[in-house]
């Protein structure tokens, strides 16, 4: 969750600082323009891979830290939550942010509405690695003793065999989220 939160934030201030990034690399600015649009495309890539992997643990401590019976009420407050977020950002669009930051935090509005959603990003995974308290799994006996036998061919080999072997809706989801996740 926090390397997938540095590689998003350091994408979106890369996205928002393109050209300047570059210009210590490039001094030609006809020479920069494709680069800085090959360099902005990876930049989105990388924001759109992270941001799964941050969204994704997140969601896991759901799972991990909530008794079954709340899990529904948290994944409820979670999508509130994530909603409210959506919003904010929207609407973050349509405010001045130079009259607020002035040219401190970028200048032009893209440059600071990249530094805002980074911050806000940050305070809210530091906010939840702190509240959030990991409790510590205990396996038995038997559990270490199988986990010590299989190696990494086992392991691959076992996650192969139960996602060939999916009940068809299952199936089907995951084809249907892999397919909208690559466009």
């Amino acid at each position: 969750m926090v390397v997938g939160t540095i590689i998003v934030s350091l994408s979106l201030l890369l996205l928002g600082w393109t050209t300047e990034f570059l210009s210590f690399f490039v001094e030609d600015k006809d020479g920069r323009r494709p680069m800085a649009i090959a360099l902005a495309v990876l930049s989105i890539y990388g924001v759109d891979f992270a941001i799964n992997a941050v969204q994704a643990s997140t969601r896991s401590l759901i799972v991990d830290t909530l008794p079954a019976s709340k899990q529904q009420l948290g994944s409820a407050w979670a999508s509130r939550m994530v909603a409210t977020g959506s919003l904010i950002g929207y609407a973050a669009g349509a405010v001045d942010l130079g009259r607020i930051f002035g040219d401190w935090i970028g200048d032009t509005q893209f440059k600071r509405l990249t530094v805002v959603a980074a911050v806000f990003l940050c305070l809210a995974v530091g906010l939840t690695c702190w509240a959030v308290e990991e409790k510590e799994l205990v396996l038995s006996e038997k559990d270490e003793k199988r986990q010590k036998q299989e190696g990494a061919f086992d392991m691959l080999s076992k996650i192969l065999t139960t996602a060939i072997h999916l009940p068809r809706r299952i199936s089907v989801i995951c084809w249907i989220q892999f397919w909208s996740w690559i466009g």
